[in-house]
């Protein structure tokens, strides 16, 4: 009589191991794709390049002007604010890694108002956009930049970041369901 000494593996052993293999290779093609880049923002606003360092801190972040196309610079409404952080990027023709950031005023209705931030994100040719969580304000700081952005200072940070995390969940999704073969081969 024959003694087996090779272990055979259950199906959930099994399953396992190629899970772990996975998530590894996930984990080295994110580390793949980050790895000492160069990240282009088109903001030198202090919060936004705050925002932006939280992404990852293997990138490296050049800070660059650019022009939303907006007319008086300030986006108002959903459709404006969308196209001026968009047409900040038309300056990168050669597949440079970008993020931009834009905030817009809406209004809702006849007395409430509210800022939302749109991003917009390009990383290896793969892009990635959210909306921000609203930010409401009275309607007597619609007309006065300078109280606004007072107003704002305290939360800024804290909409772009949470902004910032939906797009990660979005890049780390897109990565997994690229690189996770599903079958038995």
């Amino acid at each position: 009589m024959s003694t087996r000494t090779d272990k055979i593996m259950t199906r959930s052993e099994t399953a396992k191991l190629k899970l772990e293999g996975t998530v590894s290779d996930v984990k080295k093609t994110i580390l793949d794709e980050i790895l000492m880049k160069d990240l282009y923002l088109t903001s030198t606003n202090k919060d936004k390049v705050k925002v932006a360092t939280q992404l990852s801190p293997t990138f490296n972040i050049i800070q660059v002007t650019s022009d939303s196309g907006i007319e008086g610079g300030q986006p108002y409404g959903l459709e404006d604010t969308k196209q001026g952080c968009i047409n900040r990027t038309n300056q990168f023709k050669n597949d440079e890694n970008f993020i931009s950031i834009e905030n817009g005023f809406v209004k809702h209705d006849n007395t409430n108002w509210y800022d939302i931030a749109y991003i917009y994100l390009r990383i290896n040719n793969n892009y990635y956009s959210a909306w921000s969580n609203k930010r409401w304000f009275p309607k007597e700081l619609y007309n006065d930049t300078t109280k606004l952005i007072e107003y704002f200072k305290e939360t800024r940070f804290n909409q772009l970041n949470d902004c910032l995390f939906k797009l990660m969940i979005q890049r780390y999704l897109r990565l997994q369901f690229t690189h996770i073969k599903i079958g038995n081969k």
